[in-house]
């Protein structure tokens, strides 16, 4: 099963996961069962990096044993699976919801076109660096007493999965603690945005830079690589489906148009001049190409701005509003703190479509110096 269909079979189960109804007992029912398939995925992601460890320390302790160890072959074989985010409403169009950009990387995904939905492919989103954008910071008014604080004690990451309640998206641990008498604590919230796709930054889209990204990242090697191998058949241009090669070989008029228009005649120009492939030409290209990162850098450069500029307006909406917060150390979200009552009636800014979650206290969540 490959990537995309490991994608596919995980969505599939996060319909069913998360529920229509607004009945608490049926949320944490629904959730329950998320969790426990969740935990039985983990499990066996742990199993098997256990036996991958125990076998490559097998292979050390005795070099020259020539057999392989069953733990070995394991963690050759091993790939952990994508998981995906689950979401009870679907986002507006071109609204990328935290999180679903920022982990998953698809190596099979071919950038987005003019019919496909900005912000819906599984491309490989970056975050700003920690010193990149600027902010407008409110200070921090962390309570004094650090245990009337909640936080979010699992560890792990936060939950992808969201509940709207009051209005906002909340995130399933958050929303079991909103639901317990809170009296006299404080709960520490992560709010995150989505990421619009349609963010201009000097001329061009979020999506624009995303799609230069992935080309030069992965739209561009692929094709080269590819003319390596068929760029020799290629050359005999039409007459491959029409009297076919010296050697014989013939192919339908359809797959030959097919080839011409994935590769385009710009780049078949260049490497097959005279009835010649200049495969020296392709092979000093591909190693350029997979070393270029401007269109990556610039993307990351586009999304640390829309960052900045979201981020910055949501700390003074919820200043205003009275709770303290502060931007995060990646400077994609925001760390506040608020009772349970102020939160429930906290309008979320709309310059974005927002997730609050339980915060946690790693390096990522605590606020820039």
């Amino acid at each position: 099963m490959d990537g995309n269909e490991y994608i596919s079979a995980f969505a599939d189960i996060s319909d069913d996961l998360i529920p229509s109804a607004s009945d608490d007992a049926a949320v944490r029912k629904a959730f329950r069962r998320y969790r426990s398939r969740r935990n039985q995925m983990i499990g066996a992601l742990c199993f098997c990096i256990v036996v991958a460890a125990i076998g490559f320390g097998a292979r050390n302790w005795f070099p020259k044993t020539p057999a392989v160890t069953p733990g070995e072959t394991a963690g050759a074989e091993h790939r952990p699976t994508a998981q995906t985010e689950n979401q009870p409403t679907d986002p507006a169009p071109g609204v990328i919801p935290p999180e679903t950009v920022s982990d998953a990387e698809s190596e099979n995904r071919e950038p987005t076109t003019a019919g496909e939905q900005p912000g819906t492919s599984e491309k490989e989103t970056a975050q700003p660096d920690d010193n990149t954008g600027t902010h407008t910071e409110a200070p921090l008014e962390t309570p004094s007493d650090d245990a009337s604080v909640i936080w979010e004690e699992g560890g792990g990451t936060s939950s992808s999965a969201y509940v709207l309640w009051n209005g906002k998206q909340v995130g399933y641990e958050l929303w079991e603690i909103l639901q317990t008498d809170t009296a006299g604590k404080t709960v520490a919230i992560v709010a995150s945005p989505s990421v619009n796709a349609q963010f201009v930054y000097n001329g061009k889209t979020l999506a624009q830079y995303e799609d230069d990204a992935y080309y030069e990242r992965r739209g561009l090697p692929d094709k080269l690589q590819q003319l390596m191998k068929e760029g020799d058949v290629l050359k005999y241009g039409e007459a491959l489906y029409t009297t076919g090669t010296p050697d014989g070989e013939k192919w339908a008029k359809d797959l030959y148009e097919s080839k011409v228009a994935y590769y385009g005649t710009e780049m078949l120009s260049r490497y097959i001049v005279n009835g010649n492939f200049l495969v020296d030409q392709v092979a000093a290209d591909l190693s350029l190409a997979q070393k270029a990162t401007a269109a990556q850098d610039a993307y990351k450069e586009a999304l640390a701005a829309y960052y900045s500029q979201t981020v910055a307006a949501a700390v003074s909406a919820f200043s205003a509003a009275g709770l303290p917060c502060s931007v995060t150390q990646r400077g994609n979200a925001i760390l506040l703190f608020a009772s349970a009552q102020s939160f429930a009636g906290l309008t979320a800014p709309d310059n974005a479509e927002w997730y609050f979650s339980l915060a946690q206290k790693n390096p990522y969540e605590t606020v820039r110096e």
